[in-house]
C-alpha cells in the first residue's frame, strides 16, 4: 500500500527584538523604569452585598445548570448562582479554581454592567457583521448557534467566550489604559494610549506592525504575571501573527491549555482557521533562540475548513476549481484545479465512512480495558503505555472528526504521472508508487488515484487525514524493514495500520502465551533423588492445537546426602549436581471428555553445574493429563529425560519422574 509524505515547512518572519537573546532593549525583558501600578482585582458581585443588580441573564431554566451556564463556569473556573429567581446570575462564594482569568473579568463585568447581558440559543447568520451580538435599549443579546457548535471546533467555550468578550467591549467598554508601550529601539516615537479593550480586540486599527508588537509586548510583560515566561512569549507572538481573532481569545486558550484559534477567515458560509494546540508547551520555551522557538510553534499548528452547522456526512468538499470534473492533460498541470470526478468523490466519501467506523472501533478498544498491548506495540514499538498512548489517543480524536468530505479540498492525479508529485518513490528496500500528499498547513488532499474504480484504498485516504491532523515527519511504510521507524507517533501509517488491525469487526484481544509451571520429582535410576521446576509456554497462542510448538525451561538438582563432617565440604556433600538450560519440541494434544492428555517430544542445551560442570544436552519424552475443559488446569505427568554431558562422552544421567503444575490460559474472545 502506498501513502505519502507530508510538504515542506515554510518559514515565518519574526520581530527580532523580542526574540533576540540577551536584547536588553526589548521591553519583554527590559526591567521597567519604574513598577507598573497594581491592576485592581474584580471581585465576585456576590461579595459586594445585595445592592448590586446582577445584569447576566441566561436564556435556559431548570435548577439543573445548561449547557451555557456549565461553559461560563468552566469559562470562569467559578460557579454561578441565581441569588432571586430571574435577577440573573452571580458568582458564588469562594475562590476561582482554574479557568481563564481573562474571560472570568468579562465576565464579572457582564455581572455589573448597567447594561442586561442575555445568552441565549438560536439562529446566526455568519455573514452578518454582528453575527450573533445585538443591542436594543438596556440589553445587549448575545446569541448562541447550537447546531453550529463542534467539538475540536468552534467548542461551546470559544465561541461564547469570543462573543462575550466583544459584546462587553463594544457595548459596555471600560476606561483602563493598557501599560505605556516601551520602545525597544532609538528613535522610536511615543504610541498613542489605547485601552485594555481595545487592545483585546485586536487586530488594532491601523496596519503598522511594529505599533501592534509594542503595544503588545507591554501588556504581555505587565499584565499577565500568572503565565510562565514560554507561555508569556507565546501569547506575545501569536497576538501579532492572529487575523479574524480577538487577543482576549487567544489569552483564554492559553490560560485553559486548550486548543484554540488564531486566525480565521469566513467564505460564503465556510469557515477557514488556524488552531495552536498549547498543551504540554514548555514552560522555559522563552530560553529557546528564534529557529527552534518558530519551529516549536510551527509544530502545534493545525489548518481547518468546515461548514457549520451542515450534515457533515453529506455536505460537499471545498470547492476548488473543476472540483466534480475531469480535467484535460492541460488543466491536471495546473495545481489549483481539483480534476476529482464524481465517481472518485463519491468513493472517497465511502471510504471516509469506512474509516470512522475503523477507528471509532479501534479507539473504543484502546479505552475499553481490551488487551490491546500487542497491536500497538507493532505499530508504535514503546508507545503503547502511558503518555505515549494517550497522544495517540488524541491524535485519533482529532482525525476522527476530520474523516468527512467536507472538511477538505480535494485533488486527483493519475498515479505514475508525476504531476503533483504522483510518482515512483523509494522507501528502504521497497519501491512503490505515492499515493496521495497533504502539505503543512493546507486545507487540501492530494490522491494518487488509478484510471478506473477502485480509485485508492480508504486506509490511503485515512493515511493523509492522519497528516491533516499534525502527523508529520519521516515517513515508514508498513512493509519496510524499518517500520515504524525512530519516531512512529508522527508516522502516518502507524495510525493507520493500527486503525486498520484494531478496527476490523472481527478483531480479537492480544493473548499472552499460555504459561506452564511444574514441579518434578524423580531419580536418576536409584543412584540418587532428583527435583526441579520447569517453565514452558506455547509461541503460537492458547488455542488447542493437535500438533503444537512448545518452548520450555528447566532447573534439575541431584542434592547428595549424607552426614556432613566437621572437617569436611559442605557444598561438595550437600549442593551435588545442577543442571540448567533450555529446549524445544512438539506437542501432541488430545481433547478428551474431561480435560485433555499431552505428549511431547523435546530438545536443547545447556549447562551442568558443580562437578564435572561444562555445557550439555537434554532430551525428553513426557505424557501429561490436565484437568477442566478450559484452557488453564491443573496437570500431571510422567518424565523420561536424558543428560549428557557434551565435555565426556561417558558422562550422564537417564532421569525418570513425576511432574505436577498448573498451566495459565486464555480463550481469545471475537468481538463484533
Amino acid at each position: 500500500m502506498i501513502r505519502s509524505s507530508s510538504g515542506s515547512m515554510p518559514a515565518r518572519a519574526i520581530q527580532p527584538s523580542f526574540f533576540s537573546k540577551g536584547n536588553k532593549a526589548s521591553p519583554f525583558f527590559a526591567k521597567p523604569s519604574a513598577a507598573p501600578a497594581p491592576k485592581p482585582r474584580l471581585e465576585p458581585s456576590s461579595r459586594q452585598g445585595p445592592a448590586i443588580q446582577s445584569k447576566l441573564m441566561i436564556g435556559e431554566s431548570g435548577s439543573v445548570p445548561g449547557m451555557i451556564q456549565s461553559t461560563l463556569e468552566k469559562l470562569s473556573g467559578q460557579k454561578l448562582q441565581e441569588p432571586e429567581p430571574g435577577k440573573g446570575f452571580a458568582f458564588a462564594e469562594g475562590p476561582a479554581k482554574g479557568g481563564s482569568p481573562t474571560a472570568r473579568q468579562y465576565i464579572e463585568r457582564a455581572i455589573q454592567s448597567t447594561l442586561t447581558f442575555r445568552v441565549k440559543w438560536g439562529k446566526t447568520d455568519l455573514s452578518s457583521a454582528d453575527n450573533g451580538i445585538e443591542k436594543t435599549d438596556d440589553e445587549v443579546v448575545i446569541t448562541i448557534d447550537r447546531s453550529k457548535l463542534g467539538d475540536k471546533v468552534w467548542s461551546a467555550e470559544e465561541i461564547l467566550a469570543e462573543k462575550l468578550v466583544l459584546a462587553v467591549t463594544q457595548h459596555s467598554p471600560s476606561a483602563e489604559q493598557a501599560p505605556e508601550p516601551a520602545s525597544s529601539h532609538p528613535g522610536e516615537s511615543p504610541l498613542a494610549r489605547i485601552t485594555v479593550d481595545e487592545l483585546m480586540q485586536l487586530p488594532l486599527s491601523g496596519t503598522d506592525q511594529r505599533e501592534k508588537q509594542r503595544h503588545l509586548e507591554s501588556y504581555v510583560a505587565q499584565n499577565l504575571p500568572h503565565l510562565s515566561k514560554g507561555r508569556q512569549k507565546l501569547a506575545y507572538q501569536l497576538g501579532w501573527m492572529a487575523s479574524g481573532i480577538p487577543f482576549s481569545e487567544i489569552l483564554r486558550g492559553i490560560e485553559m491549555d486548550t486548543p484554540f484559534r488564531f486566525k480565521q477567515e469566513i467564505k460564503d458560509g465556510r469557515v477557514f482557521a488556524t488552531y495552536f494546540d498549547p498543551q504540554g508547551f514548555p514552560a522555559d520555551a522563552d530560553k529557546l533562540d528564534t529557529a527552534a522557538f518558530l519551529q516549536l510553534l510551527f509544530s502545534r499548528e493545525r489548518a481547518v475548513t468546515f461548514l457549520p452547522g451542515e450534515n457533515e456526512e453529506l455536505a460537499k468538499p471545498v470547492a476548488l476549481p473543476k472540483t466534480g470534473q475531469s480535467c484535460t492533460d492541460a488543466e491536471q498541470k495546473d495545481s489549483a484545479n481539483s480534476c476529482c470526478s464524481e465517481p472518485m468523490l463519491a468513493e472517497f466519501r465511502g471510504h471516509l465512512s469506512t474509516a470512522r467506523a475503523y477507528l471509532s472501533r479501534a479507539r473504543k478498544r484502546l479505552t475499553g480495558g481490551e488487551n490491546t498491548g500487542c497491536q500497538v506495540r507493532k505499530h508504535f514499538k514503546g508507545e503503547a503505555e502511558g503518555k505515549g498512548l494517550e497522544k495517540i489517543l488524541a491524535r485519533l480524536d482529532l482525525a476522527e472528526g476530520e474523516l468527512y468530505l467536507s472538511r477538505h479540498g480535494w485533488k486527483c492525479r493519475r498515479r505514475k504521472t508525476g504531476l503533483l508529485g504522483c510518482d515512483r518513490r523509494m522507501s528502504g528496500a521497497k519501491e512503490g508508487y505515492v499515493g496521495g500528499s497533504v502539505r503543512k498547513l493546507d486545507t487540501n488532499i492530494l490522491i494518487c488515484v488509478d484510471g478506473d474504480a477502485p480509485f485508492t484504498e480508504w486506509t490511503t485516504v485515512l493515511h493523509e487525514v492522519m497528516h491533516r491532523v499534525g502527523t508529520s515527519g519521516k515517513e515508514v511504510y508498513a512493509g519496510d524493514p524499518a517500520y515504524p521507524g525512530d519516531d512512529p507517533v508522527n508516522n502516518a501509517d502507524s495510525y493507520a495500520g493500527l486503525v486498520e488491525e484494531l478496527g476490523k469487526p472481527d478483531w480479537s484481544p492480544c493473548t499472552p502465551w499460555p504459561i506452564s509451571l511444574r514441579l518434578i520429582s524423580g531419580s536418576n535410576f536409584g543412584h540418587g533423588l532428583v527435583l526441579g521446576a520447569r517453565t514452558e509456554f506455547t509461541p503460537l497462542g492458547p488455542g488447542l492445537r493437535i500438533v503444537d510448538w512448545k518452548l520450555g525451561l528447566q532447573f534439575l538438582w541431584l542434592p547428595r546426602f549424607g552426614v556432613i563432617d566437621e572437617a569436611g565440604d559442605p557444598a561438595r556433600n550437600v549442593l551435588g549436581r545442577g543442571y540448567f538450560g533450555g529446549d524445544t519440541g512438539v506437542q501432541l494434544n488430545l481433547p478428551q471428555s474431561y480435560g485433555s492428555l499431552h505428549f511431547e517430544a523435546a530438545a536443547g542445551l545447556g549447562f551442568l553445574l558443580g562437578e564435572g560442570g561444562g555445557p550439555a544436552a537434554s532430551a525428553r519424552l513426557a505424557g501429561s493429563y490436565r484437568f477442566g475443559k478450559g484452557p488453564s488446569g491443573f496437570e500431571l505427568g510422567l518424565e523420561l529425560g536424558r543428560l549428557q554431558n557434551l565435555t565426556d562422552k561417558a558422562g550422564g544421567d537417564w532421569i525418570i519422574g513425576l511432574s505436577a503444575g498448573y498451566r495459565f490460559g486464555r480463550t481469545p474472545k471475537r468481538k463484533r
